[in-house]
């Protein structure tokens, strides 16, 4: 599998090593405006994933090199472009999100990708985290029952003064995009979200508002309400409140999920039909609370040897998409989920950046 990487920014670290622990897997070929920094990259390369080489023109790079798949590490304004080159050149791309900036562009690539053959896949790493994989597997086997309501919420730090999402003369693309933080932030929650509530005909009621922390024509703190069919979800996104939670909470007929999305573990919860309701509901803190304390300490353990790390939701999800392009099996994250959170972050960002409260 040859493998080209556009962008040798942070991200583009942590997508070589990635290709270092897929086997067959190497690097032929990086791309930067800097050449030096395609080289810099391409000493992380391990032995036996290639010996790529550094390259500033685009053309010339997919023409010598004539990957299986390239990697779109850019700022969100430039996502459609490359990949849509990389895909009339014959690659499967695999695309940092947030996808594209617009509806249109995300769709036009699906259309050149089907009528080559080529897979698409969005970095929705959150979606392949450890415990996230436990999860979906839970809800899918109908272990809670059907899924009545989803809600999330995603506190986000923007760190000190020297911090790259700090307001005070950040480079970071986030304040040269339409959408700023949502479209940072927004793809984790939605596509997490919309692999629950399910993402055919998905409306989404936005509002937002402005605490200070963003600039002028920005906002910090979201607010969105999801419907469809029978399914409800919702999700807060904050720069503001303090500690910074991650969560997400699955409500079923049966039971319900509580998801830790930032310490890696959930908890199933569900009263027993044997006790009466107080004994139940005490049963079940019990139990509960058990549950955080030992897959805390265990996650803890884990994260403290290296057995788990905050990318491991993105390498899985890198092996699973180089597996589907082996055995011509489906993307991991569907091309429905991709459409839907692409959608649902247009929406929000046309609606809020009109009407704010």
């Amino acid at each position: 599998m040859r493998v080209c990487i556009v962008g040798a920014g942070e991200i583009a670290k942590v997508h070589i090593k990635g290709v270092n622990k897929i086997e067959g897997a190497q690097v032929v070929g990086i791309l930067d405006r800097y050449y030096t920094r395609g080289e810099m990259l391409a000493e992380m390369v391990e032995e036996g994933h290639g010996n790529p080489i550094a390259y500033v023109d685009y053309e010339k790079m997919l023409k010598e090199q004539n990957p299986d798949v390239v990697h779109i590490c850019l700022p969100p304004n430039l996502h459609f472009s490359y990949a849509e080159k990389a895909l009339q050149y014959g690659a499967h791309i695999l695309v940092e999100k947030p996808f594209t900036v617009t509806l249109k562009d995300a769709e036009r690539l699906y259309e050149i990708a089907d009528s080559k053959n080529l897979k698409i896949c969005p970095m929705y790493n959150h979606l392949f985290d450890k415990a996230a994989l436990e999860v979906k597997d839970l809800v899918h086997s109908k272990s809670i029952g059907d899924v009545v309501n989803v809600e999330s919420y995603y506190g986000f730090n923007l760190g000190g003064a020297k911090s790259k999402y700090n307001l005070k003369g950040s480079a970071h693309w986030v304040y040269d995009t339409p959408g700023g933080h949502l479209l940072n932030i927004g793809p984790h929650i939605l596509s997490t979200m919309l692999e629950f509530t399910g993402a055919d005909n998905v409306e989404f009621i936005p509002m937002a508002i402005n605490r200070g922390k963003a600039r002028e024509g920005m906002f910090d703190e979201y607010r969105v309400l999801i419907k469809n069919g029978k399914n409800t979800g919702s999700f807060t996104l904050s720069l503001n409140a303090n500690p910074y939670f991650h969560f997400l909470n699955i409500y079923g007929t049966k039971s319900s999920i509580f998801y830790d999305i930032a310490n890696w573990h959930f908890k199933k919860q569900a009263l027993n039909p044997k006790f009466p309701n107080a004994l139940a509901r005490a049963t079940n803190n019990l139990s509960v609370s058990w549950k955080g304390i030992t897959s805390t300490i265990g996650a803890t353990l884990q994260s403290l040897t290296g057995r788990l790390t905050h990318f491991d939701g993105m390498w899985e999800l890198m092996s699973q998409f180089y597996q589907s392009i082996e055995q011509d099996l489906p993307p991991p994250v569907s091309k429905e989920v991709n459409l839907a959170t692409v959608r649902g972050l247009e929406t929000i960002e046309n609606v809020t950046s009109i009407q704010s409260v």
